[in-house]
């Protein structure tokens, strides 16, 4: 399950967290990482935000294929297109049911108003910052 951030519980420095979707920028922009194991609400767990994550079902992708998030914490093998978030997860490692492996490194879309440093010569301006 890929998880995001939502804030604490003010209690303490645990984040809590709720599944991530690529549907829009509120479920997508705080991608955190991708559970290691089932953690029910109210309950604290582990989650990858970067490394080898095994054990994992990698039978519906191939090694070296790069993972995306898909609805409701689901992972997924290609790109989604606009207006859908693209979200990077990471790469499948090994291919397999039982003992897949992927690394796991978050890397979350860039929108067109988050880009610098663009070349936008149709307006008469090499460099700009878009608002």
């Amino acid at each position: 399950m890929v998880v995001r951030i939502t804030g604490s519980n003010n209690s303490s420095d645990i984040p809590r967290i709720t599944t991530a979707s690529y549907e829009n920028d509120d479920n997508s922009a705080n991608t955190l990482g991708i559970a290691n194991e089932a953690i029910s609400n109210g309950s604290e767990g582990y989650v990858m935000t970067e490394g080898i994550l095994k054990g994992i079902d990698t039978t519906n992708y191939i090694s070296g294929q790069l993972l995306y998030l898909g609805a409701t914490g689901s992972i997924i093998g290609t790109a989604p297109t606009a207006p859908l978030h693209a979200v990077r997860l990471g790469e499948v490692i090994r291919q397999h049911a039982n003992v897949g492996t992927i690394y796991v490194r978050i890397d979350n879309g860039y929108e067109l108003g988050e880009l610098h440093n663009v070349n936008d010569t149709s307006n008469g301006n090499s460099y700009r910052d878009w608002e």
